[in-house]
């Protein structure tokens, strides 16, 4: 009787150790697969340089102003594209003679991509065939992820990381999310500059012709789009963000 109970036991333990693998081999199989998309936005999350705003002080009728952005009109020649225009964005194109678009430029409020996370409290089927289930906003804290930027360099220190059996299941969910999330928000660009100074932020780089600018502040994200092929220069650019004021 006493050798019968041992060997149950034993297999008992064995079933419960295979259990484990089994369990933790379908984690990592499913749960540690990178994306192309998310290989492509963090491929795009490098940084090419960073670039200091000192705000330049205007007469109050030199601004363009939208709700509490104001920043240099260098847009008079511009045309307020009236079906673009909402609560939150608006956009305005300059046009050649033959009326095809010469530039644009669009300004706008969204929250940061780290209150879209946190306000992401599960992830399901109906953006994965796997569904996940994970407090993000225990994970930026735990992390100490306070805005976009810190946000930006996790994941790049993450782009390679490997997982064993051992890895907490938690933490496999934990990155899973946050990799699949940030391959839905995120654009997939060509590089950063990141902003310092007077106001911090970034700029997605994409082709020699599209600029966002987001700077953060009050939790929220102050877009800034310049799209041209050359109208826009980078040096044109950082002279009209000098005089962004954020009210």
């Amino acid at each position: 009787m006493k050798k019968k109970s041992i060997i149950i036991c034993i297999v008992i333990f064995l079933l419960i150790i295979l259990g484990y693998f089994g369990y933790k081999g379908f984690i990592l199989y499913n749960y540690t697969k990178n994306t192309e998309a998310y290989n492509e936005v963090i491929g795009g999350l490098k940084t090419k340089n960073t670039i200091t705003l000192r705000n330049i002080d205007l007469e109050d009728n030199k601004y363009l102003k939208f709700n509490d952005i104001k920043i240099k009109n260098e847009f008079t020649d511009f045309k307020k594209l009236d079906s673009e225009i909402s609560e939150s964005f608006v956009k305005y194109a300059l046009y050649n003679p033959d009326n095809s678009v010469k530039a644009s430029f669009w300004m706008g409020i969204e929250q940061t991509y780290i209150e879209n996370l946190k306000s992401e409290s599960s992830l399901f089927a109906d953006v994965t065939l796997i569904p996940i289930n994970t407090n993000l906003t225990e994970f930026l804290g735990k992390n100490n992820i306070n805005n976009d930027i810190e946000l930006f360099e996790y994941l790049k220190k993450q782009e390679n990381v490997k997982y064993n059996i051992f890895t907490s299941t938690k933490k496999i969910k934990e990155n899973y999310a946050i990799q699949v999330l940030s391959s839905i928000m995120l654009p997939a660009g060509e590089n950063v500059t990141l902003i310092n100074g007077d106001y911090i932020g970034f700029i997605f780089n994409m082709g020699n012709y599209f600029r966002e600018v987001s700077i953060l502040k009050n939790n929220k994200r102050y877009i800034f789009t310049f799209v041209s092929a050359d109208y826009f220069t980078d040096e044109y650019i950082g002279e009209i963000l000098n005089t962004i004021v954020i009210e």
